[in-house]
């Protein structure tokens, strides 16, 4: 990832979804903090399955294609 000029510069800005960014030597504190940004991102494609399996299972198909469109 060091190859991606996006990835390895640190100019302080984060993503939304990645509030875990601290810079830290203690690794147990990095190990944790990665864990609770895979476990905000895994949490977010759950949600979002979810919502999109209840929207065919009521039939919405109007709101998932608007959804697509906005995609």
């Amino acid at each position: 990832m060091n190859t991606i000029g996006y990835f390895s510069r640190d100019d302080g800005v984060y993503l939304v979804y990645t509030p875990f960014h601290k810079q830290t030597d203690n690794t147990a504190e990095k190990i944790a903090m990665s864990l609770g940004n895979a476990f905000i991102v895994l949490a977010v494609v759950v949600v979002m399955t979810s919502v999109l399996i209840g929207l065919y299972y009521f039939r919405f198909y109007k709101v998932i294609h608007g959804w697509l469109l906005v995609c």
